[in-house]
């Protein structure tokens, strides 16, 4: 629906005012929960009640008042209810946007009515709620930081949450900063937030990592990383601006210390690093945004290095979010706020217009050419969902596009969208390695059923392995549309291939590799000393290296890495795991030699190495090719025979405790 008519209609909509205050919310940040709105409501109103009168957040009555009143604006057209299904969030929760018509009825609330410049600020167009339709993650990590700060907003008194721009470039976060883009300088997937008192402001950039299941973007940190030591060097060589902006990134536990091998590299030992740190999205969700702790990146990057007890200290001594805002807040800041205003501003301004991932620069002219905006209408959601699927899943429309993407992700439940990552990252799983890698002792015969409906909406398909026995000779992998589909959803990077072509002529590996991953994790849940595991595959655990002396790169490609996070230990530890069938001297001699040389281009602590072979007799022979190629990094060789044996798991355990210990 066009936003002209509906601009130029001059009878407006009669709103209450409590339910005036709710459509404002959605104008600013689309696709917030129920429970996210009541929060805010709570917020607002113990704000207004003054310091005296606190009520405490989501009481019963004030939740189901806002509950209603939701319920009343979706009835009369002037919201958009969506379910959605994302892995780690509630199931099925309703998030809520402004359709047309409550963006009309908002703008008619005023005297005179908001003008159509003002309200192309918000995020409120079609295509708009469309990406993050189709991007939910980052929209709901952001909501819930989002909805923080406006409760941080009420416990300072006189600040105020300025502007909120997800997604962001870097343009509003180098024009407030005073610095110059550099050239090529990138987009994060990140929001920026701008908190002012007066004339003194906080700059946050608030950058989202990937998730738990999603492999690690190597080169995309890297960069972000560069750009916001750059950032940090240029303030420090001008003392006339003010303070740098708080980055926080919200990543997940086992990506942690990847991020603390990143910090590790030359490239930022020698520049001074970004003020902020990283935030465990567990613990966001936990404690909250402004409770949850923050790991600084000056810690992060001597955290390998420093000694068990250091690292104790670390953890006990990690700020929160809301000390690290406070701590902002009395950073001396002489430079005046020039924030763009404007006199008809419904709330909070954001302060560009936005780009999103994926959209090309053809589109982007064609909409600054467009002399009108499309909104979002109750017709265009049930043609949005009209695809919903069967009981066979035959219904499931393809992928590719931001609008089929969107379509899947509101058909598909969390379980679906795990195990199409989950073959993404291990093609050719049988059901059981399957079952066992994505939850261990889940019910096989409902893994059956959603591999079916996968199928049907030809997003999986299998392929028969003669050798293997009856039962295991189904094997599954992704189809062309489901990595558009995941590529699209921002969870695969671009050129991501469904099955590469190794993994077929080297079967029995393969099959042998998943066996001991899927024993490694069905052993990890029983044993007390490990608090959590993860399983990377061979194309996450790829890494490389420049050698400046021997003028070439180095590539290490490890067959998997299983990442265990012991107890009492504040990082997750890395172990990089070798699946060894009977090979050569030669050949194991020449991967420890590899192993050799990459141990040399790491500043911190090199992972262990596992290595699983099948014939006791090829023991001997592996210490002794480590032992000549003189790798440095400790060593453990384990027969495959032995991983179903308990006691074999906790040896393996007290190995790594020893390693790690004060």
């Amino acid at each position: 629906m066009k936003i002209g008519k509906l601009l130029t209609d001059p009878e407006g909509t009669s709103i209450p005012s409590a339910e005036i205050s709710l459509l404002r919310w959605v104008l600013w940040y689309p696709l917030l929960s129920g429970r996210e709105l009541v929060r805010l409501e709570q917020s607002r109103r113990r704000t207004q009640s003054g310091p005296t009168q606190r009520l405490p957040v989501l009481c019963p009555p004030a939740a189901s008042q806002v509950g209603r009143q939701v319920h009343h604006l979706v009835n009369r057209g002037l919201l958009l209810a969506f379910r959605l299904h994302e892995p780690g969030w509630p199931p099925a929760q309703q998030r809520y946007a402004l359709s047309a018509a409550g963006v009309a009825a908002f703008a008619h609330q005023f005297q005179p009515a908001l003008s159509l410049q003002t309200l192309a600020q918000y995020p409120i167009e079609q295509d708009d709620l469309l990406s993050r339709l189709a991007r939910p993650f980052p929209t709901l990590v952001l909501a819930s930081c989002f909805t923080s700060l406006i409760e941080f907003e009420g416990e300072q008194q006189g600040w105020h949450v300025r502007a909120f721009q997800y997604p962001c470039s870097w343009r509003p976060l180098l024009w407030h900063s005073g610095t110059l883009p550099s050239h090529g300088a990138g987009r994060p997937d990140a929001a920026w937030c701008l908190l002012r008192q007066g004339q003194q402001a906080i700059s946050l950039l608030l950058v989202i990592g990937p998730q738990q299941e999603q492999p690690f973007p190597w080169h995309q940190a890297s960069r972000l990383l560069q750009q916001l030591a750059r950032h940090q060097e240029a303030h420090a060589l001008q003392s006339r601006l003010r303070p740098a902006p708080l980055v926080l990134v919200v990543s997940a536990a086992v990506h942690l210390p990847v991020w603390s091998e990143l910090l590790q590299r030359p490239a930022f030992t020698q520049r001074p690093l970004p003020q902020g740190g990283v935030l465990l999205l567990e613990q966001v969700r936990q404690y909250g945004f402004l409770a949850a702790p923050c790991w600084c990146f000056s810690n992060l990057a001597a955290l390998e290095r420093a000694s068990m007890t250091a690292s104790s200290e670390a953890v006990m001594l990690r700020p929160t979010v809301r000390v690290l805002l406070q701590e902002q807040l009395t950073l001396p800041d002489q430079s005046p706020v020039s924030q763009p205003q404007s006199d008809d501003e419904p709330g909070r301004l954001q302060v560009q217009r936005k780009q999103w991932p994926g959209t090309s620069q053809k589109d982007q002219r064609r909409w600054k050419r467009s002399q009108s905006w499309c909104l979002p209408d109750p017709g265009w959601v049930a043609r949005l969902i009209a695809q919903a699927p069967d009981s066979d899943g035959s219904a499931l429309p393809g992928a590719g596009s931001l609008t089929a993407t969107a379509r899947l992700n509101l058909a598909l439940t969390a379980r679906h969208k795990r195990m199409l990552l989950l073959l993404a990252r291990f093609p050719l799983l049988s059901l059981a390695q399957l079952a066992q890698l994505l939850e261990p002792g889940q019910d096989r015969r409902r893994l059956q059923r959603s591999l079916l409906v996968l199928s049907a909406a030809n997003l999986v398909t299998s392929l028969r392995w003669p050798a293997a026995p009856s039962r295991g000779q189904e094997r599954w992998l992704l189809t062309e549309v489901a990595v558009a589909y995941l590529v699209t959803r921002g969870e695969l990077p671009q050129g991501w291939v469904a099955l590469p072509p190794a993994e077929l002529t080297q079967m029995q590996h393969t099959h042998g590799l998943y066996a001991c991953l899927a024993a490694l994790l069905r052993s990890s849940t029983h044993e007390s000393t490990i608090i959590a595991s993860w399983m990377w595959s061979t194309r996450e655990s790829a890494r490389r290296w420049f050698d400046p002396q021997q003028q070439q790169w180095i590539q290490l490609r490890p067959d998997a890495t299983w990442i265990i996070w012991l107890r009492g230990h504040p990082l997750p530890e890395r172990l990089l795991i070798e699946y060894d069938r009977a090979s050569r001297q030669r050949e194991f001699l020449a991967k420890a030699e590899t192993y050799a040389a990459a141990s040399q281009q790491i500043r911190g602590r090199f992972p262990p190495v596992l290595i699983i072979t099948t014939q006791p007799r090829a023991t001997a022979r592996i210490c002794t090719c480590w032992q000549i190629s003189g790798a440095p990094q400790p060593m453990l060789p384990l027969l495959e025979a032995e991983l179903d044996q308990p006691d074999r798991l906790n040896q393996l355990t007290d190995w790594l405790l020893q390693l790690y210990s004060p």
